[in-house]
């Protein structure tokens, strides 16, 4: 079924970055912001709310970095609250911080409100209608600065069953003031569906009375296990814009699961063979509707240890141009590597870089730059490092053998500096390489646990990623290293091949 209106998707990896087990830097938080575009329909780009910057130096960092980053089908979106109580916006640090963030292109900010008259009256500490000054201060501040403002009502449907009228005229309020959307929050996650789908229903028609014609959404968490119910029951009765978190990550018991509320775009690439197969005989044998209607051309392809013959077959089809038999040797080549590194948790997925260097490798490409051998030490002293790292390699044939010294850096920068300047010596456009960032992430327990290593490297306009994995950090660095060099020769002497 078609949508009868346009909606707005916002995804909030704020939120996200609330769960427990996350400890997202500046650079992963932008990666995601670059993913969450690749997801967007392209018609109406999706808002990314990447973080509070008022709150803690690493989302500022986030937002400082925004300009290296391409975007695309994306709306940078800064966080933060109104006003404090007895301080005029302007003088208000969260409100100064949004507005700085302005330097690095964002024009947009989510700012929350209080709408249940017991938080006003409590953890406020101020007067209903103190409260509604607040909201119009802040959010005219803003748009006089012109940032658009999304607003969201915080404890909006509580407030509402305790005092409706209070907690719509908050919201009006903040219409009033100019901001461009409206949020309708269920903070505690503990409204039932039909409710949250009434009082939406009449939230908006107060408005469309009152002149406004806003964006009415709303922002769920997950406690009662509806969010996806609420979210999806406030569509049905008039909202357009729904906020939420891919894999419904988030404080306590999560958020509304974008993957879902986006209308499966990433349920329609299959890891399954049988899947697969069959979608290649026919469109839409195992997804849930036509996926074009939500953005998805099925360009991505999923692998995994349930990958059969005709993921790959597909897969080479995409890179090379040519559709092959799924008897092909090299396909069978292909597959029993996917399976091999998914068994050893290398988890490359849809990672692209990964599967462009097999599908090339396979019909024999030779990547020009290969690491023979290397040392890494590192020494401390009065709590300051040096490392160091020797390494052979070897570029289009040539070895050569480099030492390079870093302080306070690491043997994993070490590394990569004695690399990058081996393959500079015959490859000068291997200067664009840059390292964005790197994590890595042990597989079991113990100390003979496996390390899986992921890097995201940067060439002009160009963004990919790399795994290794090992039992040995350093060398599972090595591996994503020496796989992100080769892929960016690759792309450096596609022209070249293509000629």
């Amino acid at each position: 079924m078609k949508p009868t209106r346009r909606v707005q998707f916002l995804n909030s990896t704020r939120d996200c970055a609330q769960t427990p087990e996350l400890d997202l830097q500046a650079w992963q938080k932008l990666r995601i912001a670059q993913a969450m575009g690749r997801l967007a329909t392209g018609r109406d780009p999706i808002f990314e709310e990447t973080g509070w910057p008022n709150s803690n130096a690493e989302d500022l960092q986030a937002y400082r970095e925004l300009p290296n980053y391409e975007l695309r089908n994306v709306i940078p979106v800064v966080f933060g609250s109104t006003r404090k109580v007895g301080v005029h916006a302007l003088d208000d640090l969260t409100i100064i911080s949004l507005l700085q963030t302005m330097a690095y292109g964002v024009k947009t900010a989510a700012i929350f409100g209080k709408s249940d008259p017991e938080h006003v009256r409590y953890a406020l500490g101020t007067t209903l209608e103190d409260n509604l000054g607040i909201v119009q201060d802040s959010v005219s501040a803003l748009k006089a600065a012109e940032m658009e403002v999304i607003f969201d009502a915080e404890h909006f449907f509580d407030g509402f069953n305790k005092d409706p009228n209070y907690a719509a005229e908050v919201v009006s309020m903040a219409a009033r003031a100019g901001a461009s959307t409206i949020a309708l929050c269920d903070t505690n996650g503990k409204n039932l569906y039909f409710a949250v789908g009434a009082i939406t229903r009449e939230v908006i028609n107060r408005l469309r009375t009152e002149g406004f014609n806003v964006p009415v959404g709303i922002h769920v968490h997950n406690d009662g296990e509806l969010a996806v119910a609420n979210s999806l029951e406030a569509l049905l009765n008039g909202a357009s814009h729904f906020q939420g978190v891919i894999n419904g990550k988030g404080e306590r018991a999560g958020n509304a699961n974008l993957k879902t509320l986006m209308g499966w775009m990433l349920y329609g690439k299959h890891t399954a063979g049988v899947h697969q197969d069959a979608e290649n005989k026919r469109k839409g044998l195992y997804t849930a509707f036509n996926l074009s209607l939500v953005g998805n051309d099925g360009d991505n392809i999923v692998l995994g240890l349930q990958s059969g013959a005709s993921h790959i077959v597909v897969l080479v089809e995409k890179i090379l141009g040519h559709k092959p038999s799924k008897k092909d040797p090299r396909v069978v080549s292909i597959l029993n590597m996917v399976k091999s590194m998914s068994s050893r948790g290398y988890q490359i997925g849809f990672i692209d870089a990964e599967q462009e260097l097999m599908v090339h490798t396979a019909y024999g490409w030779q990547p020009p730059f290969r690491i023979n051998g290397f040392r890494t030490e590192t020494n401390r002293y009065d709590g300051h490092t040096d490392s160091t790292a020797r390494v052979n390699l070897e570029v289009n044939g040539t070895s050569t053998e480099l030492e390079r010294r870093v302080q306070e850096n690491g043997e994993v920068n070490a590394l990569y500096s004695a690399m990058i300047d081996g393959v500079r010596q015959v490859y000068g456009k291997a200067g664009d390489i840059e390292v964005i960032g790197f994590s890595s992430v042990s597989k079991q327990h113990g100390p003979n646990a496996t390390v899986r290593t992921y890097f995201e490297f940067g060439m002009g306009d160009l963004r990919w990623g790399c795994v290794g994995v090992s039992t040995n950090l350093v060398n599972s660095a090595a591996e994503a290293l020496e796989k992100g060099i080769n892929y960016a020769l690759l792309k450096a002497d596609e022209p070249q091949r293509r000629a």
